[in-house]
């Protein structure tokens, strides 16, 4: 059910001196009080674990960490006004989410084309009426469109399909791949096409493969090696750009491949950001040119003799021009997992769908950036 709630609010015109200063502090908000898990403590602070701006960029969805524990957790959904963030606030209850930080796969909020319903997690909420229903047990979910649903369905141990769902979380068709280890990256609601990484071959001679499908269709656009394209994947510009790379890992070597945005129709690469190591997790401007990537440095540590990765900064980098627009290191935040136990993770955030703002939330608090110029 939708409420107005009581926030804190500090308004516009703030410089962000820790940012590379092509960003500009439209607002912050405080939401701490209203997503807290019952076992916070002193220390613990209210986790923000994944944020969204609406088709229409009016709009922001954020989840919180859980505020109830049990069968089953519980999390909440709020939603704000981008230019008056005070007004209209709504909150709603949904199944605990994991954090955009941590998951491989779409991200954990999505709004369908319409922007009408929110899709987190496993939940569907209409914002119309607050009303509510669950998907079944699922990963890479999304919407396809205004009102059409894809989930990759759980069907055993090792065995999955892509299922089709309405509003409503009934069931509308099912595609199964014949794909034995795959897993959906991203999910374009202008195209109705979704991304997916797939591993095939032999034991000894391993195949990684990033693709393009059209549901609807039930057909392959485009396929990448995961060599050369990465595994985790953002669709951008209507659907028609996927920006791809990966978390900049490699335990046995001191890796600096860079993240790429490739044109789904013709499969030709765009650009790649030279300056940006991994680039994953991602978040692109879904009608624009700019993807807000992360840059990852290594170090080598000398007990296991292995490379130790980690998170130097995000880059707005804009793949038209091949341009980094603005770069920033992220605030940390401290939450609550189940059971109690504290998490540590960089702030996530999210990118408008015309790549004018950038959205930053943790601790129970959510900034908007402008991006200047």
């Amino acid at each position: 059910m939708r409420r107005i709630l009581s926030v804190a609010l500090l308004m516009f015109g703030l410089d962000v001196s820790a940012r590379s200063g092509s960003l500009r502090k439209v607002w912050e908000l405080d939401l701490g009080a209203e997503i807290k898990g019952p076992l916070a403590s002193e220390g613990i602070q209210s986790g923000i674990l994944a944020i969204r701006f609406s088709p229409d960029g009016k709009k922001i969805a954020v989840s919180g960490n859980p505020y109830r524990f049990g069968q089953p957790t519980m999390s909440r959904l709020i939603v704000v006004q981008v230019v008056s963030p005070r007004e209209d606030i709504q909150q709603f209850g949904i199944e605990h989410i994991v954090s955009d930080s941590e998951s491989f796969g779409p991200p954990e909020i999505a709004w369908s084309s319409a922007g009408d319903v929110i899709l987190a997690g496993r939940s569907i909420v209409r914002l119309r009426d607050g009303s509510s229903c669950e998907l079944p047990n699922s990963l890479g979910r999304g919407f396809l469109g205004a009102d059409r649903i894809i989930a990759r369905v759980l069907l055993g141990v090792s065995r999955s399909q892509l299922e089709f769902f309405d509003s409503e979380c009934k069931p509308s068709g099912a595609w199964e791949l014949g794909y034995s280890d795959w897993a959906v990256t991203d999910v374009s609601p202008d195209r109705g096409l979704l991304s997916v990484w797939r591993r095939f071959g032999t034991p000894e001679e391993p195949l990684n493969e990033l693709e393009v499908l059209d549901p609807i269709a039930r057909k392959v656009i485009r396929s990448w090696p995961s060599a050369q394209s990465g595994y985790e994947s953002r669709f951008a510009d209507h659907g028609h750009v996927l920006c791809a790379g990966d978390g900049g890992a490699d335990l046995y070597e001191n890796r600096k491949v860079p993240p790429r945005c490739m044109d789904v129709d013709t499969g030709e690469k765009i650009a790649e950001a030279r300056g940006i190591v991994g680039g994953a997790p991602f978040a692109a401007a879904e009608h624009g040119s700019r993807v807000v990537a992360s840059d990852h440095g290594s170090t080598f540590n000398l007990r296991f003799r292995e490379y130790d990765t980690g998170l130097k900064r995000r880059v707005v980098w804009d793949f038209r021009k091949n341009a980094e627009i603005a770069s920033w290191k992220p605030d940390m935040q401290t939450y609550s997992l189940l059971g109690g136990k504290p998490a540590k993770e960089p702030f996530v955030f999210a990118i408008s769908p015309d790549g004018e703002y950038v959205a930053e939330g943790g601790n129970g608090v959510l900034r908007l950036y402008k991006i200047q110029p």
